[in-house]
């Protein structure tokens, strides 16, 4: 099955690469324009929360973590305001090549300083190259992944743009799509930069594991349009391996070359209705170890052997709807709502942390929020646009339900316990 949907997608990645070239270069002197927005976001929290980019992508609250007499000490109001958020953009567009139309793109942010103390730095967001003919399209670089869709992105303030119910990642890629009347069809192999899967290194989250595994992200798509009417499905694939060698569980501190890897898979359906005053968006996502989506998710350690320490492992279920209505023209009223749902992982999970014969305990569960049963979000916002400016207000409440992961039983949550956050947020954005 594996071998099957790499050769699928090779195969119609090359066919639609092919199909439009031919040797023609016009001499065009290369166009550059630049682009980008101002923005200020102030924000209130009456929780902590796990969160990016010193809480402009807020996802989800943080559990409960007690004092010595019993204080909740994740229950604290805050406040803030940052511009780190305002963009730059390059758009480049040069002669024809391979008879196609040729064009750039790089975008950077302020948002790369590694801790609040330290100064804004720039950071790398998109950088890539299209080569357009036409009926086919054909783009190398980093842009955003293609579970992401981005006519389908909610109409929503906050910066996390819908995350953890919406896929929220930039990754390098070859991407090809190719129009066959209203139907699109989109492939792509994708690598993992910024957004990684997590495991057992001393950094948690690596490139290394999709590397080791020698094989990229695979991706594809089906796009169905037609006046005010956009849908589609999609499947993704993706595999890597966690370890390079192991440690023996028993005396000798022995190491193992290992080569066992995690196979698994995404489905989604989308669908968006468009008309001048009135927007309907809505997506379903089902998937197994998304945490490089800022989704929930991961996977665990279902066995280890005791004399070589080598494992195998069971991937997260994980089901994320959400659903966006947005009304109006200059005043702009928005509703977003979003549920996710932890299925359990595929296997059961080893039910007890082993130590190695180094005297170190070995992790069984790897990812972002395994513990957690369900979370869902309401969102309701208000953006008055001037085109040029826009001055938005939006209340987000998010509520996740923290348990305990009953080992023996796929991992599922149980003694679940609700805990919510309600933020608001006032933007300005000042585009040109």
């Amino acid at each position: 099955m594996k071998r099957l949907i790499l050769i699928n997608i090779a195969a119609i990645l090359c066919t639609f690469a092919i199909s439009g070239f031919t040797q023609e270069t016009k001499d065009k002197k290369p166009e550059i324009k630049f682009g980008g927005f101002i923005r200020y976001d102030a924000f209130y929290d009456n929780r902590l929360n796990v969160d990016a980019l010193e809480g402009l992508v807020n996802l989800f609250p943080l559990n409960k973590a007690f004092d010595s007499i019993g204080n909740d000490l994740n229950n604290k109001n805050t406040i803030n305001a940052l511009t780190l958020a305002s963009r730059l953009k390059t758009f480049i567009t040069a002669a024809d090549a391979l008879g196609a139309k040729t064009s750039g793109f790089i975008e950077f942010d302020f948002t790369g300083r590694p801790s609040a103390t330290a100064p804004a730095t720039i950071r790398f967001r998109e950088a890539w190259i299209k080569l357009k003919w036409e009926k086919t399209k054909l783009l190398f670089g980093r842009h955003w992944h293609p579970l992401f869709i981005e006519e389908m992105v909610p109409s929503v303030v906050s910066m996390n743009i819908g995350a953890p119910f919406q896929t929220f990642n930039r990754s390098a890629q070859m991407t090809v799509k190719r129009n066959i009347g209203d139907f699109k069809v989109l492939a792509s192999a994708i690598y993992q930069s910024d957004y990684l899967s997590s495991g057992p290194s001393t950094e948690v989250k690596s490139p290394n594991y999709m590397k080791w595994s020698m094989m990229p992200n695979l991706h594809l798509q089906f796009q169905y349009l037609k006046p005010h009417l956009f849908t589609g499905i999609a499947i993704d694939y993706k595999s890597i391996q966690p370890r390079l060698f192991t440690t023996a569980i028993v005396a000798g501190k022995k190491t193992y070359k290992t080569d066992e890897k995690l196979n698994t898979y995404a489905l989604e359906a989308f669908l968006k209705v468009n008309y001048p005053k009135f927007t309907f968006k809505c997506k379903s996502l089902y998937g197994q170890n998304l945490s490089d989506h800022l989704l929930t998710g991961g996977y665990a350690v279902k066995t280890i052997d005791s004399l070589t320490g080598r494992e195998t492992y069971t991937p997260s279920n994980n089901l994320y709807v959400w659903a966006n209505a947005i009304y109006g023209t200059k005043w702009k009223f928005s509703l977003f709502g979003g549920y996710s749902q932890n299925l359990g992982f595929s296997e059961n999970v080893i039910n007890n942390k082993p130590i190695d014969s180094n005297g170190k305990t070995i992790e069984t569960i790897y990812g972002t929020g395994n513990n957690i049963a369900f979370i869902y979000r309401i969102s309701p916002s208000i953006i008055y646009d001037l085109n040029f400016l826009q001055f938005c207000l939006e209340y987000e409440r998010t509520s996740a339900a923290y348990g305990k992961n009953e080992l023996n039983n796929k991992g599922k949550v149980i003694n679940k316990e609700i805990i919510t956050n309600n933020r608001l947020l006032f933007t300005v954005i000042y585009l040109f």
